[in-house]
């Protein structure tokens, strides 16, 4: 009788948990959209997801990358936190970010060191989050959140992660126009 007690309690703090997540990610988002629709710019809206993407994730790092059509090169166009760089603009390297890039599919790398692919980046971060910045089927960036300590990121926080980046890549995209 207590096992099935306390499988019950088990469950419902389970069930507890991924409802105040879901709360979470549905105000990040609702907030999201509201300082978007404040910035004119894309280095404007880069920042706001930066600062949102900082604020639901709590990472020590946090940058966005966009593609520069006439270089071929990343540059940093937003950040907050730790710098992800020392370069305003890198090139598209064999690397998690350029992987991202290309795939256009949101990647968790949880020890950075463990990876056979670099970070090709000027920071500490051990854990890292990437997601794509796209529209219309065309990836023109990529989001970078991670942490200077060794961090589980889960495929919740992936998944919402790929959702503002979704909304702000719109946002990026018409504010370019």
């Amino acid at each position: 009788l207590l096992r099935l007690l306390a499988a019950e309690d088990e469950e419902a703090g389970a069930l507890a948990r991924e409802s105040l997540d879901r709360y979470k990610e549905v105000t990040m988002l609702y907030s999201l959209s509201e300082k978007i629709i404040g910035a004119t710019d894309p280095g404007g809206i880069a920042q706001v997801l930066c600062d949102e993407t900082a604020r639901f994730l709590g990472c020590d790092s946090v940058a966005v990358l966009l593609l520069n059509p006439e270089t071929s090169r990343l540059e940093i166009v937003a950040g907050r936190g730790d710098p992800f760089h020392d370069r305003a603009a890198r090139e598209i390297e064999d690397d998690i970010v350029a992987s991202v890039l290309r795939s256009g599919i949101g990647e968790i790398v949880n020890d950075v060191g463990a990876d056979p692919r670099s970070l090709a980046a000027r920071n500490d971060l051990r854990s890292i989050v990437c997601s794509p910045l796209r529209s219309h089927d065309r990836v023109f960036g990529v989001l970078v959140a991670g942490s200077r300590a060794w961090r589980e990121f889960s495929a919740g926080e992936l998944q919402a992660i790929n959702s503002i980046t979704a909304h702000a890549a719109a946002a990026i995209e018409a504010a370019r126009l």
